[in-house]
């Protein structure tokens, strides 16, 4: 049950309760209920006090030396742990069609800062030849190894050297390409509010 208790939508804070309606679980405003329940910032009731703890946040130092330690940790595990799979990978990626096994991009990351990422090779060399896209569900652009790669997310384990340099880390927004952060500052508001945030290479 939800009950308004300012009738002011963006002031206003909600109580979440159980059968008794005298036993409070817990207290949230509207931002971190929304947050909650639908998995999203709501970026149209953001005030500039929303920025600014956000601001805080990322300047965190204790937080981001141990989320810090945190991915160097996991990342030289999975690098470790997958390394018999990726050679196997490599091999079959190079006898497909005798091309590169990785594939570089340029990616932009924290404070906007342009850096590059590395994947297994999952498209034909020459693949972007026409510009660049996004690629597709069934992508035609895409090798047979390719595929196994794209569905199993395999060609993202080489981007745990990125993230070993400290340019990304296991969990952050999803960076994206120079070229396609234009269209996307020119759909979505506070777009660049992301820049507050390492990159990673879990998403949301």
């Amino acid at each position: 049950i939800i009950i308004d208790h300012q009738n002011n939508i963006e002031n206003s804070y909600y109580t979440l309760i159980d059968d008794n309606i005298e036993n409070i679980s817990d207290v949230l405003n509207i931002e971190d209920w929304y947050e909650k329940v639908f998995e999203k910032i709501p970026i149209d009731l953001f005030t500039l006090e929303n920025i600014y703890q956000l601001k805080l946040a990322s300047k965190n130092n204790l937080s981001n030396k141990t989320k810090r330690i945190g991915d160097i940790i996991f990342s030289i595990i999975i690098l470790i742990g997958t390394s018999p799979i990726s050679l196997i990978f490599a091999f079959l990626i190079w006898l497909e069609d005798k091309g590169p096994i990785f594939y570089r991009q340029k990616r932009v990351g924290l404070n906007g800062k342009i850096f590059n990422i590395y994947k297994f090779r999952s498209m034909f060399v020459e693949a972007e030849s026409k510009g660049i896209k996004w690629a597709t569900k069934n992508d035609p652009r895409t090798t047979k190894i390719g595929r196994i790669l794209r569905n199993t997310r395999f060609d993202e384990i080489p981007q745990l050297l990125t993230v070993l340099r400290g340019e990304m880390s296991l969990i952050g927004p999803r960076p994206e390409r120079p070229e396609i952060e234009k269209m996307l500052k020119q759909n979505i508001d506070h777009y660049n509010l992301k820049y507050l945030a390492k990159p990673g290479l879990s998403g949301w």
